[in-house]
């Protein structure tokens, strides 16, 4: 929901001016970002069932 355009902050699927500069900070750090939260992010991105691998995939998927 979040991604879609509910949340202005969040970078929309398929944006890639947008998640630029979130890329070059490195998968490591978008990973803890999404497992603890950050700013108005969700801890876990509301999916308490996702490991590290799931978060590295959607994060590959959403940002091309």
């Amino acid at each position: 929901m979040c991604h879609s355009g509910q949340l202005p902050m969040a970078p929309k699927k398929g944006d890639q001016e947008a998640w630029k500069p979130r890329l070059e900070k490195g998968t490591e750090v978008l990973v803890k970002h999404v497992t603890e939260g950050f700013r108005a992010m969700p801890a876990r991105g509301m999916c308490m069932d996702c490991t590290a691998d799931d978060y590295k995939a959607v994060i590959a998927w959403m940002s091309k």
